[in-house]
């Protein structure tokens, strides 16, 4: 693979999750937890426990992948090398099994990372995971992002408060308006109109193109009569 193909991509996925053997021998703790004592990266992203591995050789991974579950990639480095990775709720809980074969070093890195965990108040887990604000992250509350799974009242929440905070600082800082149309001269809404302070509609709740609120207030009044009409041609 040539230089050029490594700078363009990072890291292709090569394997599919694998669940873990849920009866592990002992012999085998103490081979992860020696493996990992020189090779594993335990740390933390934000309040997420993160604990992988990287090697250039890919058994001791697919090992480690057999005993704990995750995902194993290969990253586009000078060499290529493959990673092992485990997703937030599994790394917290290998870390906790592996605690007491670890060193001193480690022990303080796995306490570092689960203090940060433990701190946030996230229950990341299929069955009780709850955002930091107390709302079940389940069924409708669900929103996807490039971040993870996240509370979607909360996300929601966040945004209407940004919206309303903008309307504000909309209504009442001048300076703030002129540099918002003189940013937008000669520019125009989705449906074509000028965006100019005369073609403004403004409102506690709402800045939109004048035209097009008057077009959408004028088709809502025809939809109300036309359906005014129909229930009284069905009485």
């Amino acid at each position: 693979m040539t230089e050029s193909c490594r700078e363009r991509a990072h890291f292709i996925c090569t394997s599919r999750k694998v669940t873990p053997d849920m009866a592990l021998e002992m012999t085998d703790l103490y081979w992860a937890a020696g493996f990992l004592e020189g090779e594993g990266t335990f740390t933390a992203s934000g309040t997420t426990p993160v604990l992988h591995c990287s090697q250039v050789q890919k058994y001791p991974l697919e090992k480690l992948q057999g005993l704990f579950g995750g995902k194993i990639e290969w990253l586009f480095h000078k060499q290529g090398i493959w990673r092992w990775r485990l997703p937030c709720a599994q790394s917290a809980g290998v870390m906790m099994t592996l605690y007491t074969l670890m060193s001193p070093r480690r022990k303080f890195q796995i306490e570092q990372a689960l203090m940060k965990f433990k701190s946030s108040g996230h229950r990341n887990t299929k069955e009780n995971r709850v955002c930091k604000n107390g709302h079940a992250i389940v069924g409708d509350n669900v929103f996807s992002s490039s971040k993870g799974v996240v509370c979607k009242k909360c996300r929601s929440d966040r945004t209407q408060e940004y919206h309303v905070a903008w309307i504000k600082k909309f209504i009442h800082d001048a300076a703030y308006r002129e540099s918002y149309f003189s940013a937008r001269t000669g520019k125009t809404c989705k449906y074509g109109h000028a965006i100019t302070p005369e073609n403004t509609f403004v409102s506690p709740t709402c800045v939109a193109c004048a035209l097009c609120k008057r077009e959408w207030g004028r088709r809502s009044a025809q939809r109300k009569r036309a359906k005014a009409n129909m229930l009284g041609a069905t009485l």
